[in-house]
C-alpha cells in the first residue's frame, strides 16, 4: 500500500514539474519560433513518460510548423535538462512563390472583383513560402465569384505544388465560375406598411445580378429605417439561376418613450423627454416629439416626418417649437413653424432645404425688449462621422449654414447669415488624439441692433472657448451689456493622451470671438482636462484659465458626451 502511495506520488510530482517546463528554441527567426512554439502546445503526461512519443511530437510539430512557413528541409536537435526542453532548429533554405497559375472558366472569368485579386496575387518570386497567404487568397478568390452571383462557384483544382529540389512552389487554382444568378423581387411580410414603401426601402431591382453587398443593404436599410422590432430575411436559389428574398416582419411598437438627463457647466442639470410614433400611418409617416429643460433654456418640440422616393435619404419635414431662453443678458421667447426637404447624400452628408416662420420677443441687454415676426429660408449642410463606442479614435464633423430674411418676409432689416465649421479627431501614435476645431460666421446687414438676438453671434462655454462663462464673449454696449456680433471666429487645438484603462487626460488651447469691429480683442484660455470613459459615455471635466484678459480666475466645465 505504502509502494502505491509513494509511485503516485512520485509520478505526480514528475507530471507537475514537466507542466512547469519552459521550451527554449534557438536557430530561427521570431515567426518560425512562435509557430513552432504555438504547434507543440502542451504535452501530454503520456508524452512525458514515453520519450519516443515526445519525439514524435516534436518531430511532428516541428515540421508542419517549418514547412507552413516554407521551410521544407528543417532538422532539429533537442535535450532536456531540468524544467527546461532545449530544441535547436536548423530552418535549411527556404521555399520561395513560383508563377501562380490562376484561372476562372466562364463568365465569372471578368467580373472585377476578382481581376483584381488575381491582379494583385500575393505570390512573388522573391517571397517565401506561407501556406496562410495561399489560403486567404484562394477563400477570397472564391467569395468574390460567389458573393458577385456566381452561387454555385467551385474550386475544380486548387493545390500548392511544391518542388523541394528546386525550393519553388506554385499555387495551382482553377475556378468553375457556372451561371450567374439573379434577384427576383422580394417579398414582404408581417408588417402594416404599405407594399410600396416597403419596396422603396429596398436596394434591390428585379432581374438585378445577385449581389452579397446589395443583400447586407436590404438588412441595414430595414434596420435603419426604424419601423420594425424584428427582420428575418430568408434567401432560396429556385429554378433558372433564380435567388428569392422572402423579409419576415415585426413592426416596432407603435410609441417609444425615452428619458434622459445630464450635466454640463453651461446648460447645469438637464432633463429630455422624447415621445416618438415610430409610423403614423402605412404609408410610414413619423411624429417626434421632445422637451429639453435645463437652467437657461427649456424647448418643447414637435417633428412631423414624410418619406419621399429614398425613404431613408429623402424626406419633407415639419417643424414648430417653443423656446424659451435666459443666458446672460438675452431674455428670449421663440415659437417657430417650419418647413425642410432633407436630402442624404453618400450616407454621411444630410442636405436641408426649407424655410422657418420665426415669432419672437427678446431683450438683449439695454435694447427695450422687441416682437418681431418673419420668415427665413434656411439652408443647411451637415457631415458627422464618428465610430461607435465611448473613446473613438477617429471622426469628424462638418457643417454649413445659411439663413436670411428681408423686410418683405417680416423682418426689421435684411440680413443674411452665413456660420460654417470643422472638427476632427486626429489618430496621432496610436491611443494618442489631437482634436482640432475651426468655426467662423458672418451676417451680412447694416446694423446689428436691427437682428433678432436668436441670429446674432455669442461665444464662449464648454464646446467653444473654454475657461468663460456660456455665450459671455460677444461684442458690448457702453454700460458694458452683451449686444451680440456680427462675426465670429473660434478654434481650439485638444492633446488627449491615455492613461488607463477608462481614462484619458487632456490638454488644451481655445481662442476665439463674437465682434463687430475687427479691432476687438480675441479670448484665449489654456487648460488640462480628464476624460472618464464611463459606460454611459464620455464624462469630460476641464480646468480652464483665460489669457491676458479682463475675466481673471479660472473655470471648470464638465460636460458629458461624444468629443465630436
Amino acid at each position: 500500500m505504502l509502494r502505491r502511495v509513494l509511485s503516485c506520488l512520485v509520478l505526480l510530482f514528475c507530471s507537475a514539474a514537466f507542466a512547469q517546463k519552459n521550451i527554449e528554441i534557438e536557430g530561427v527567426n521570431d515567426a518560425l519560433t512562435d509557430n513552432i512554439r504555438n504547434h507543440i502546445g502542451e504535452i501530454s503526461e503520456a508524452e512525458q513518460q514515453r520519450p519516443r512519443l515526445l519525439k514524435q511530437k516534436i518531430t511532428d510539430s516541428i515540421r508542419d510548423a517549418t514547412q507552413a512557413l516554407g521551410y521544407y528541409e528543417a532538422t532539429f536537435r533537442y535535450s532536456v535538462e531540468k524544467d527546461t526542453l532545449h530544441i535547436v532548429v536548423n530552418a535549411g533554405e527556404p521555399t520561395l512563390w513560383n508563377a501562380a497559375q490562376i484561372s476562372i472558366a466562364g463568365e465569372a472569368s471578368v467580373l472585377k472583383p476578382a481581376r483584381q485579386l488575381m491582379e494583385a496575387a500575393p505570390f512573388h518570386s522573391t517571397q517565401v513560402v506561407d501556406h496562410s497567404v495561399y489560403e486567404k487568397f484562394k477563400r477570397e478568390l472564391l467569395e468574390a465569384c460567389q458573393a458577385n452571383g456566381f452561387l454555385d462557384a467551385f474550386y475544380a483544382e486548387s493545390r500548392l505544388l511544391v518542388d523541394v529540389q528546386q525550393h519553388r512552389a506554385t499555387p495551382i487554382l482553377k475556378i468553375e465560375g457556372g451561371q450567374r444568378y439573379r434577384f427576383s423581387a422580394p417579398t414582404f411580410e408581417g408588417s402594416k406598411l404599405d407594399q410600396n414603401l416597403l419596396q422603396r426601402l429596398s436596394p434591390i431591382e428585379p432581374g438585378s445580378y445577385y449581389s452579397k453587398t446589395t443583400l447586407t443593404k436590404l438588412q441595414r436599410n430595414l434596420q435603419q429605417s426604424r419601423y420594425f422590432r424584428e427582420i428575418d430575411v430568408r434567401t432560396s436559389k429556385v429554378d433558372g439561376h433564380t435567388f428569392a428574398i422572402a423579409v419576415h416582419l415585426s413592426d416596432a411598437p407603435r410609441h417609444q418613450f425615452s428619458v434622459g438627463a445630464g450635466y454640463g457647466t453651461d446648460t447645469g442639470p438637464r432633463a429630455k423627454f422624447r415621445w416618438e410614433r415610430p409610423f403614423v400611418n402605412t404609408q410610414g409617416h413619423k411624429l417626434t416629439t421632445e422637451l429639453s429643460i435645463s437652467q437657461p433654456t427649456q424647448t418643447l418640440a414637435f417633428e412631423y416626418h414624410i418619406p419621399l422616393r429614398k425613404p431613408l435619404d429623402e424626406s419633407l419635414n415639419l417643424t414648430t417649437s417653443w423656446e424659451r431662453k435666459l443666458v446672460q443678458d438675452t431674455s428670449s421667447t421663440i415659437g417657430t413653424l417650419g418647413f425642410f426637404f432633407s436630402d442624404r447624400y453618400d450616407q454621411t452628408w444630410v442636405a436641408n432645404y426649407g424655410a422657418t416662420f420665426y415669432n419672437e420677443s427678446y431683450q438683449q441687454g439695454n435694447e427695450p425688449r422687441k416682437l418681431v415676426a418673419y420668415i427665413a429660408p434656411d439652408f443647411n449642410l451637415t457631415q458627422i462621422v464618428l465610430p461607435e463606442g465611448v473613446d473613438p479614435l477617429s471622426g469628424r464633423k462638418a457643417w454649413l449654414d445659411v439663413l436670411g430674411s428681408t423686410p418683405s418676409l417680416g423682418a426689421d432689416a435684411s440680413f443674411l447669415r452665413t456660420d460654417i465649421g470643422y472638427k476632427q479627431i486626429f489618430n496621432t501614435f496610436g491611443q494618442q488624439l489631437l482634436i482640432a476645431r475651426v468655426e467662423f460666421g458672418a451676417i451680412n446687414t447694416g446694423s446689428i441692433e436691427d437682428i433678432p438676438s436668436s441670429q446674432r453671434f455669442f461665444t464662449g462655454g464648454d464646446q467653444t472657448v473654454r475657461g468663460y462663462d456660456f455665450e459671455s464673449l460677444a461684442t458690448k454696449d457702453a454700460n458694458g451689456q452683451l449686444i451680440g456680433g456680427r462675426f465670429l471666429n473660434a478654434g481650439s487645438v485638444e492633446y488627449s493622451i491615455k492613461v488607463a484603462e477608462r481614462w484619458r487626460a487632456a490638454f488644451f488651447s481655445d481662442i476665439g470671438r463674437a465682434y463687430n469691429d475687427g479691432n476687438e480683442p480675441w479670448h484665449k484660455s489654456v487648460g488640462i482636462g480628464a476624460r472618464w470613459l464611463s459606460p454611459v459615455g464620455q464624462i469630460r471635466v476641464d480646468f480652464a484659465v483665460p489669457i491676458n484678459d479682463e475675466v481673471k480666475g479660472f473655470r471648470i466645465h464638465i460636460f458629458i458626451g461624444p468629443p465630436l
